[in-house]
């Protein structure tokens, strides 16, 4: 048997948290996102705290030897996003620590692979703030991909494995 690369890893878990509908274009469910994770998952548990409406709560990555993730083949880890239906617009995050580095993918289809999401439709960095808004393009979509790039230094973590990564909330804002 063969490596998994980056590219051909399965998307998700098999778990998934689902939210309320409200009728509204919006998050309907929300799974943790590691292409290169042995069981494809980084607190899955956790994923609500990012989708309940509350900055006081988080899902955290894993703590990692570097900021990012240990190792240069790591695509990243995050969170996968299905929406009520396809909806163009933008989604607002706050994370829970700096830095942070951050890439928004969209598809109409949950892919296969990390290579299915295709490129990017929005990055951003920074070492200042902890909100930030990303653009999901003209296009809609009924999966999103919020894949973290770089984590910040966290205490709680120990002295070998010091960095992880925090999302506080992400909200979907659908186009106009």
């Amino acid at each position: 048997a063969g490596s998994t690369t980056p590219t051909d890893a399965p998307v998700i878990a098999s778990t998934a948290t689902t939210l309320p509908s409200t009728g509204e274009p919006g998050i309907s469910r929300g799974f943790s996102y590691d292409p290169l994770g042995e069981d494809l998952a980084e607190h899955e548990d956790l994923v609500p705290n990012a989708l309940d409406g509350s900055e006081g709560t988080s899902w955290q990555t894993v703590c990692y030897a570097n900021e990012y993730m240990g190792s240069k083949s790591k695509v990243g880890v995050g969170l996968v996003l299905e929406l009520t239906a396809a909806t163009a617009g933008e989604l607002e995050l706050t994370f829970g620590a700096l830095p942070w580095a951050i890439e928004v993918y969209g598809a109409d289809d949950l892919p296969e692979s990390f290579a299915g999401w295709g490129a990017a439709l929005d990055d951003r960095f920074s070492t200042e703030k902890l909100n930030a808004t990303l653009s999901l393009g003209g296009t809609p979509h009924k999966y999103v991909l919020v894949l973290l790039k770089q984590l910040a230094k966290d205490p709680g973590c120990g002295p070998s494995n010091p960095y992880l990564g925090r999302i506080s909330e992400i909200s979907l804002v659908p186009a106009g």
